[in-house]
């Protein structure tokens, strides 16, 4: 058990190579904004209006683009270097980073419900990974269940399409994605109740996926153009402000219909940003932002039962923004060290049988003829 601390430790020490720092930064921001919101819905109006915790709800699509984007790196340098897509090994690789700690959540959460003697319909629907359609038990499972479902359709749809045009010309997929969503939503708009159309377009795949869709386009200027994130700091502030423009004037011609997109647009055109700047600021280097972002995937999943705790503080500490930032403050630290324990006893395990995995099919390749190099450079562990 020392030695699964120790490992973990060291893994947050060390930064692994081609570590983008302002990867970094974007998904610490997300698991703020997403642990913000769930620290003020405990506070009245005045608290909850604040924009950080009013916009809390925003953090999941921050992530949708960083998935889509770092998840789609591997995918496009795999067609681009070898014109083939190894599904299977693709979602091997991704469910070892995925699953242990996901349905280790499903065990914990599930053995409680049962030890209370409360129902457990629902839980079905979390090991299948379809919460964002369906009643579920893990809060937050459904935008998990979104991204589990790219995971799918992403490669396959690729392979599909490299099948009949080049991996260069691609990228039309993505952006027909972006363009059908926002159709998809606008005939729920028109065709059922006002009451009903949140919930038939903030959860399902098919309706709110344009953050990974953003990514995904991201990622094949990544490998396909690299040199387009080669810029001048003016030219690149430029497309920046022009990305906040479009998403703004897209957020106030139809809120039902263009928020995902428009939020899309935004953290899409501020990814972009931060990846063609040359010289970053020092805050940005900052080790605590590769914790969280490290851990972020365990706090996501964990800070919903963290927060329990805010209603028995509350009375000593008050509802005001002291009170708030005494709370948020304990939750997230409460939320760290959680995810810091499942990440040395579930996920550190599985990522070493993981790299160990990888390693021998590397070395098999090796042996074997390849169309191009016989390693993909890929640092992400998202």
């Amino acid at each position: 058990m020392i030695t699964l601390f120790r490992n973990a430790l060291l893994d947050l020490k060390q930064r692994p190579h081609g570590n983008l720092p302002c990867l970094d930064v974007l998904r610490s921001i997300a698991i703020l904004l997403v642990l913000s919101l769930h620290v003020g819905e405990f506070f009245p109006s005045h608290v909850r209006n604040l924009p950080f915790v009013y916009y809390g709800w925003s953090g999941v699509d921050l992530f949708f683009v960083l998935s889509g984007f770092l998840i789609g790196g591997q995918l496009w340098k795999e067609l681009n270097l070898r014109g083939d897509i190894d599904i299977g090994r693709f979602i091997l690789r991704r469910g070892f980073r995925i699953w242990p700690l996901y349905y280790f959540f499903i065990l914990v959460i599930g053995g409680g419900t049962l030890i209370h003697g409360k129902p457990v319909a629902g839980f079905l629907v979390d090991v299948f990974c379809i919460s964002n359609y369906f009643h579920h038990k893990i809060a937050g499972g459904w935008s998990l269940s979104t991204e589990e479902q790219f995971y799918i359709v992403a490669p396959v749809l690729l392979y599909l399409g490299s099948r009949v045009i080049s991996p260069r010309k691609l990228v039309a997929l993505p952006i027909i994605w972006l363009f059908v969503l926002p159709a998809l939503r606008w005939l729920i708009v028109r065709n059922v109740p006002p009451s009903e159309v949140p919930g038939l377009t903030y959860f399902p795949f098919h309706t709110h996926s344009d953050g990974l869709a953003a990514g995904l386009i991201i990622a094949w200027i990544a490998v396909m153009w690299p040199e387009l994130l080669k810029s001048k700091f003016w030219s690149n502030s430029v497309m920046l402000i022009a990305g906040v423009a479009a998403a703004l004037l897209l957020r106030r011609y139809d809120q039902s219909v263009f928020r995902f997109s428009s939020l899309a647009v935004l953290y899409g055109s501020v990814t972009f940003f931060l990846l063609r700047v040359r010289t970053m600021p020092f805050v940005v280097n900052w080790h605590g932002f590769y914790i969280i972002s490290r851990l972020s995937y365990g706090m996501y999943l964990n800070q919903f039962h963290v927060v329990e705790f805010i209603p028995k503080l509350m009375p000593r500490v008050g509802d005001g923004l002291y009170g708030f930032a005494i709370c948020w403050t304990l939750s997230l630290i409460g939320s760290l060290a959680v995810a810091y324990l499942t990440f040395a006893i579930v996920e550190m395990p599985f990522l070493k049988l993981r790299e160990h995995w990888l390693d021998r099919t590397r070395r098999h390749e090796n042996v074997t003829v390849l169309r191009g190099p016989a390693q993909i450079s890929n640092p992400d562990d998202a």
